[in-house]
């Protein structure tokens, strides 16, 4: 059974609908840092739009995705953002937040902030979303079951459950919510610019949104 499949059944059982998802990316796009991409520049509403009110604290080159483990879409999307990191070099920052657009997601939105908690998620993450899109993998659906994979990958369960269960990672809960409304996520994965521009996975003309990213942050419009 492909990968491809094996995702598509995980996300028509236990995971609610990432939204937005696009499929995979056919060829990407001439980048708009150079080459012919200059001569079509992404547009506003087009390719990527402006949030209502910038937010407070955002990094002049901060890119947040905003994901779920419980997405089929963003385990497909993560080896391109890892390459755009890559290739971005110390141009940008990276980081995440966790989205809960179901209640089955709630458990992967906790074990993110108790990975970032215990300084563990450089590992985590990747281990995550390999261990549950894994073929034969039974998809996980308590915290206990994520902390069995994630002991695989190395990372102390006790400690894990432990940071999961902290009055600390509550309060990162509230405010990855409080991000995501703000930022207007409906879907994911998206990806948010300069707290200021939403990128969608889905863009037409099969443009890679790490493509479109670049646009906002090197131009500022």
């Amino acid at each position: 059974m492909s990968l491809r499949l094996i995702l598509l059944l995980l996300a028509s059982t236990l995971f609610a609908a990432c939204g937005g998802n696009g499929g995979d990316s056919p060829a990407p796009a001439a980048s708009a840092s150079g080459g012919t991409a200059a001569k079509a520049p992404y547009r506003e509403g087009t390719h990527y739009e402006r949030l209502a009110a910038p937010i407070a604290g955002a990094g002049e080159n901060e890119v947040v995705e905003v994901f779920s483990y419980a997405c089929p879409a963003c385990a497909q999307f993560q080896p391109e953002v890892d390459a755009w990191k890559r290739g971005s070099g110390k141009e940008a920052v990276l980081r995440y937040e966790p989205a809960e657009f179901h209640p089955a997601w709630q458990p992967f939105a906790r074990a993110f902030h108790a990975m970032r908690r215990i300084g563990a998620l450089g590992r985590g993450h990747r281990a995550l979303f390999e261990g549950i899109y894994r073929p034969g993998q039974q998809p996980p659906q308590t915290l206990d079951q994520i902390a069995d994979i994630l002991a695989g990958a190395g990372i102390d369960r006790q400690a894990f459950l432990a940071a999961a269960a902290s009055p600390e990672v509550d309060q990162a809960l509230e405010a990855s919510r409080e991000y995501v409304k703000q930022a207007g996520i409906t879907a994911t994965p998206t990806l948010i610019v300069a707290g200021r521009y939403r990128v969608q996975r889905a863009q037409p003309d099969g443009i890679r949104p790490t493509d479109v990213v670049d646009w906002p942050l090197a131009n500022r419009p």
